[in-house]
């Protein structure tokens, strides 16, 4: 990583970054404060600029380790002096509804309403770029 100085320093596995504030639109980099490091990393407090590529990545991973970790939780519980979740807990997963929503009639008004407005304003607009410069 690129800290604001211009020196270079590592990020790796187990470190804490925050974001400063969002990068602008056309930005390729955001800036970060190191939260907390190993030893041979970016020391903490520090800032640094880290493409966005490399974070989304690291989000990825991050999101990717998590959702393998509760998987194995979730298959592991009662095992090897895990403890068993309380069934409480435990919530079947969620599923589609078998019918639609009870109020079918102020749901099909309001798409009459919106497609009657859509209608409107793209008739306004063909009637404004189609006429004559002296109508304007």
């Amino acid at each position: 990583m690129t800290t604001a100085d211009g020196q270079q320093c590592a990020l790796s596995t187990g470190d804490v970054i925050k974001l400063v504030a969002a990068p602008p639109d056309d930005s390729i980099t955001a800036d970060l404060i190191v939260v907390s490091s190993r030893k041979a990393d970016c020391p903490a407090g520090l800032t640094v600029s880290v493409p966005l590529e490399s974070l989304q990545e690291m989000q990825n991973n991050f999101r990717a380790q998590l959702d393998s970790g509760l998987q194995t939780l979730h298959a592991q519980q009662g095992k090897s002096g895990l403890p068993g979740a309380p069934m409480s807990a435990i919530a079947p997963p969620p599923r589609p509804a078998d019918e639609p929503p009870a109020d079918n009639e102020n749901v099909q008004a309001l798409l009459d309403a919106q497609q009657q407005q859509a209608n409107q304003t793209e008739t306004s607009v063909t009637q404004s770029a189609f006429a004559s410069p002296q109508q304007q």
